[in-house]
């Protein structure tokens, strides 16, 4: 299984230790409903992807939407259970975590760094920049 890391371009800093990457059917469909709050440290980015529901979702959870090349266009803080977020032009995918526990802001460019060795993200990511490196496994 390819793992992932977010991280803010500039600085480096680490956004999402763990990231699973949602770009398949079933798991757009499914996301984050039924689950327990993801820990910190741990998200979920669904692409592609233009807005995003809550409906039978156990926690609040904090929205990030981005562009093709991983750009924040947009952050939504803490929404709850059963709502609806709808994204601003010009989203591609959309970061969720449980709330509370993602530092980004709008502007910032988000790269993804390979856990296990891949030289390349997933189809749907293929604009979004690669880290120098990969992440040794915990």
């Amino acid at each position: 299984m390819n793992e992932w890391q977010l991280e803010a371009q500039g600085t480096g800093k680490v956004v999402v230790e763990r990231l699973k990457i949602a770009d398949g059917y079933w798991s757009r469909l499914c996301g984050l409903q039924f689950r327990r709050p993801l820990p910190p440290g741990h998200g979920l980015l669904i692409v592609p992807c233009a807005s995003v529901h809550t409906m039978w979702m156990r926690f609040a959870i904090d929205a990030v939407m981005l562009d093709r090349f991983g750009t924040v266009l947009e952050v939504r803080e803490a929404v709850s259970p059963w709502r609806i977020v709808w994204a601003p032009r010009g989203t591609h995918a959309v970061l969720e975590a449980t709330a509370g526990n993602l530092r980004i802001a709008v502007g910032d460019l988000l790269t993804l760094r390979s856990r296990s060795g891949q030289t390349r993200p997933p189809a749907p990511l293929s604009n979004f920049r690669l880290s120098a490196g990969i992440v040794p496994r915990a």
